[in-house]
């Protein structure tokens, strides 16, 4: 029988020794390496328990490859399991490699929300923004036109996975305000 598949990343680095996490909307490559077997086996890829590459090359080194190319991974991706499978006949038991696909998500929604709907000078106003279904957690900046602000009150993490919700106050005092400044998170 083959052996146990190894799959590789583009850098050629064996993934099940790597932490990386991909970005959503990036493209994936991996390649899936199997070594030996008589008759050479077929490898083939699966997302979940569903073929997705059974395109395969036998090199001259007694190794058969198969390159997945999986283009602009979302949402509905991350922990979704990449199974790269090596059989060669229905009298083995096929050998396989499980990638677990992580993607660090953007968040889903963010909001800037304040209790007071009129603002006056020389009295402090918290100031939220609510960042939604981030993974990893949101890091939530401050900015005033385009300047960053530095002095943020708390940040608040609520929930966890798809439901975190990522808050950050910060308290400014409006006479440092002119007229229509802009404030963005």
């Amino acid at each position: 029988p083959p052996e146990r598949p190894v799959i590789y990343d583009d850098k050629r680095r064996d993934r099940s020794k790597v932490l990386e996490r991909y970005n959503e909307g990036s493209d994936v490559h991996l390649v899936c390496e199997v070594l030996g077997g008589r008759p050479k086996p077929r490898v083939t890829w699966f997302l979940e328990n569903m073929i997705i590459d059974d395109s395969y090359t036998h090199e001259s080194n007694d190794v058969t490859t198969n390159h997945l190319s999986f283009p602009t991974i979302g949402r509905q991706h991350s922990d979704a399991r990449l199974i790269c499978q090596a059989s060669n006949t229905n009298l083995t038991h096929a050998e396989s490699q499980v990638f677990i696909l992580k993607v660090n998500l953007k968040p889903v929604a963010v909001h800037i929300t304040t209790k007071d709907k009129q603002i006056s000078a020389d009295k402090r106003y918290d100031v939220e923004c609510k960042s939604t279904g981030s993974i990893p957690e949101a890091v939530i900046t401050w900015w005033k036109n385009s300047r960053q602000i530095k002095r943020i009150t708390k940040n608040l993490h609520q929930g966890s996975g798809y439901e975190l919700c990522v808050t950050a106050v910060f308290t400014p005092i409006t006479d440092l305000w002119e007229h229509g400044t802009s404030i963005n998170c």
